[in-house]
């Protein structure tokens, strides 16, 4: 079987499973944003003092 053919093969993704893309997919990128978010903030909060 051609390698190239394979992702055809196995069909479409069910719903659970295109969940499970979308966060690996952007879950690290969130979650950078939020801890990037937090240490500014806290950083703004330190020269406030």
């Amino acid at each position: 079987m051609n390698p190239a053919v394979l992702p055809l093969h196995l069909g479409g993704l069910h719903p659970y499973e295109q969940l499970m893309v979308i966060l690996l997919a952007f879950g690290p990128l969130l979650l950078l944003a939020v801890t990037v978010w937090v240490a500014r903030k806290r950083d703004q909060e330190d020269d406030v003092e």
